[in-house]
This record gives structure tokens, sequence and C-alpha cells, in this order.
């Protein structure tokens, strides 16, 4: 099954969180990053993983519940090494906007 649109934004998000902060987001900085409410994030999250792309924890509810699975990594590769090679090549100028841009909460819509 493919993904929409927004379901491989989604993804790719989880994919760059996952890199960028070396664990696996949250609902909370999912929904700060794509600027949704965490109930359409959680929403997103359960539709992909039923496609394959994310695995869900068993058992007790966890904070970071969810993790790529080996379809997910292969989607989200050519991405994040486009991502990693523009971080590489950028002046130490862009990198510090680009830490104050992620960094800046941003407000969740419904």
């Amino acid at each position: 099954m493919s993904l929409t649109k927004r379901q491989r934004e989604v993804l790719f998000a989880f994919a760059q969180i996952t890199t960028v902060l070396g664990h696996r987001p949250t609902l909370a900085e999912l929904s700060e990053e794509l600027g949704v409410c965490r109930t359409t994030i959680h929403e997103h999250l359960r539709i992909i993983a039923t496609k394959g792309y994310l695995a869900q924890s068993e058992g007790v509810y966890q904070k970071r519940g969810y993790s790529l699975t080996a379809k997910g990594r292969q989607l989200t590769a050519v991405g994040l090494e486009l991502l990693k090679n523009a971080w590489r090549s950028a002046s130490e100028h862009d990198r510090e906007r680009f830490i104050t841009w992620a960094t800046t909460p941003r407000k969740a819509t419904a």
C-alpha cells in the first residue's frame, strides 16, 4: 500500500527527527514539527504502521512507541542522505539559522 503525500511528510519528519535528535520522536515533537494536533499525528502514525513503514511497540503504552521498519528506512533514506549532505556543505551561519528555526516552537493547528 502506498502512502499519501501527507503520510510521506509525517514519515519523513519522523525519520528526520530520529536522525537529528538521535531518538524516536514523541507525538508532541511531530505535532510541533508539522503544525498539526497530536491526535492527527497519532492517526497518521497508526495508518503508516498498518502500511508497514513503522512498527508499534507491543504491550504497555510507550511515549516513543513507533520505530521505522526496513521499508520505512528504505523510503526515507534518499531524503535523509540529501539532508546530511546539505548540512555538511552549509555555512556556519546557515547552520545556526537552521538550528534557531528547528528549535522554535510552532503553534499546533487542529
